[in-house]
């Protein structure tokens, strides 16, 4: 009995790890403000790195090394208040089989990274609606690094992680927030992306 109950406290333990689909360096850069030191910058970092790595992304389960390495740099170019202007680059990886290299599989400069934050608030990400405009834009970036990354396993693989990515570029352009809107004049944004990806799978 007590076996039963040590295995059962260990794998509710172990499952959450598991779950896990990302292994993503996250680093907030706010030297274009010229007050890099401020706490609310290393707050931000702290509790994104938080949100990337440990939230759920998906219904499968990931083992320590099957999960996607990627990185985030959010560049914050000014501030006032809880209003930030900034921009991300966001890029992932993938080893070569039978190699110690790893090849680019998702690289994408977005310019257009303007959202809202009050320092320690509770970062939730929901599916189905709205929540903000910097949840929005890293959940969305986040299932075009899980798309990609299944493509390169199968072909249309990614689909249902292009399709929750749509999603969120659907629900988030009603705010009429700058990188949702369609597109005009060659604009790169994440409308543009997703289109673009979404016609031809």
């Amino acid at each position: 009995m007590v076996k039963k109950k040590y295995f059962l406290i260990l794998w509710l333990f172990t499952l959450p790890m598991l779950a896990q689909e990302l292994n993503c360096n996250l680093v907030v850069n706010a030297q274009q403000t010229g007050n890099e030191n401020v706490q609310v910058f290393k707050t931000l970092e702290k509790q994104l790195y938080e949100f990337v790595n440990n939230t759920r992304w998906t219904n499968k389960t990931y083992e320590t090394h099957e999960r996607i390495d990627c990185s985030m740099v959010i560049i914050i170019q000014s501030y006032s208040s809880d209003a930030f202007q900034a921009s991300i680059q966001v890029q992932s990886a993938r080893p070569v089989f039978n190699s110690s290299y790893s090849t680019s599989v998702y690289n994408f400069n977005d310019k257009d990274f303007n959202f809202n934050y009050l320092e320690y608030q509770n970062l939730n990400f929901n599916s189905s609606q709205f929540e903000s405009n910097l949840i929005s834009v890293i959940g969305f970036h986040v299932y075009m690094i899980l798309g990609m990354d299944a493509d390169t396993f199968e072909l249309n693989g990614g689909q249902k992680y292009y399709e929750q990515a749509r999603d969120i570029a659907n629900y988030s352009q009603r705010g009429n927030l700058k990188g949702w809107e369609p597109p005009k004049g060659g604009d790169q944004t994440r409308r543009v992306l997703i289109d673009n990806v979404m016609s031809n799978t």
